[in-house]
């Protein structure tokens, strides 16, 4: 748990700077320095063996997808970088902290966190898979609640017949 409050606090505060990418187009996040050396096919960027899938709705990135083997912990942060809008400086930080052998060992549970005291971002992370065959499955995107987690509400319509309140 340490750890993950560490990346979330590590990814943070690299991106603080920066503003939030969610909400631009997939073609907006696509362009990002911090995303040069990636092909991209729609909204799907791929570099040697990770892919980074940009996830839409109504055109704008809601969340950003990342699946590489376990060696590739700079394609991983870059993905989460390209998330939040943090740049290349803060590439070094993050690595450093995917590649620690405790935070993957935690990692390989999954974890689920909110990274942000609104609660507005999640971040999840696994590793899977062992030896040459093991890879990070990161998922950072805005916590979209769904529509039933909000009160029910009804158009009430008047008499349009009615005299006002206050008449002048």
């Amino acid at each position: 748990m340490r750890f993950l409050i560490t990346l979330s606090a590590s990814a943070l505060l690299l991106s603080a700077t920066a503003q939030a990418q969610f909400w631009n187009t997939a073609q907006d996040t696509a362009t990002q320095s911090v995303l040069k050396g990636f092909s991209k096919k729609g909204n799907t960027l791929t570099r040697a063996g990770t892919t980074i899938t940009l996830d839409t709705v109504a055109g704008r990135v809601v969340g950003v997808l990342a699946d590489a083997p376990l060696v590739d912990s700079d394609g991983v942060a870059r993905a989460i970088l390209a998330s939040w809008g943090g740049s290349e400086k803060g590439l070094p930080q993050l690595k450093k902290l995917l590649d620690n052998p405790q935070f993957r060992t935690g990692a390989r549970q999954g974890f689920l966190d909110t990274t942000s005291e609104e609660g507005t971002h999640i971040l999840a992370a696994k590793v899977s898979g062992q030896g040459a065959a093991a890879r990070w499955q990161v998922y950072s995107a805005l916590n979209i609640l769904p529509e039933s987690t909000f009160p029910s509400t009804r158009n009430v319509t008047g008499n349009a017949a009615a005299r006002p309140a206050c008449t002048s």
